[in-house]
This record gives structure tokens, C-alpha cells and sequence, in this order.
């Protein structure tokens, strides 16, 4: 199945949530937890997505990209 698609999405996107855990890597080096959101803006059809920190610069969107604008999957090097 993927193998069909490829010419028509060569791209994939493989988006890291950031670690949001209390244990394992995210709780080392005073690593700042943080989660990925997903914005979805269906009449332009729209996907932007970006991580927020759980404490500090809480307001901040960091990673922030668009990865689908007028429905069409951007490439990954268009995303920033």
C-alpha cells in the first residue's frame, strides 16, 4: 500500500510529541516536559502544529510549523 502512494506523497511526516512523561528521558537534566499540539482549520484546510513547554516559556510555540495548507501536504522542507 505505501508503495503506491509514493510518487503522489513522497514526504512523511514523523512529528516527535516532545516527551510529556514523568519518567525515563523526561526526567533527567532538568528537561522541560512539553506536548505537541495539532491546530485543524478546516476551511482553508489547514494543518499547523507545534510543541508547548510544560513550565517556563509557557506561551511559546516552539517547532511551530504547517504541514497541510489548502488541503495539499506541504513538503517537509516547506513546513517552517
Amino acid at each position: 500500500m505505501l508503495e503506491k502512494d509514493t510518487n503522489e506523497k513522497p514526504s512523511l511526516w514523523m512529528c516527535y510529541g516532545g516527551g510529556g512523561g514523568l519518567g525515563g528521558y523526561g526526567g533527567y537534566d532538568n528537561y522541560v516536559r512539553r506536548v505537541r499540539f495539532f491546530d485543524f482549520d478546516m476551511g482553508p484546510g489547514r494543518v499547523k502544529t507545534y510543541k508547548r513547554l510544560e513550565w517556563g516559556q509557557t506561551e511559546d510555540k516552539i517547532d511551530d510549523m504547517m504541514i497541510v495548507d489548502g488541503g495539499a501536504v506541504k513538503d517537509s522542507s516547506e513546513a517552517y
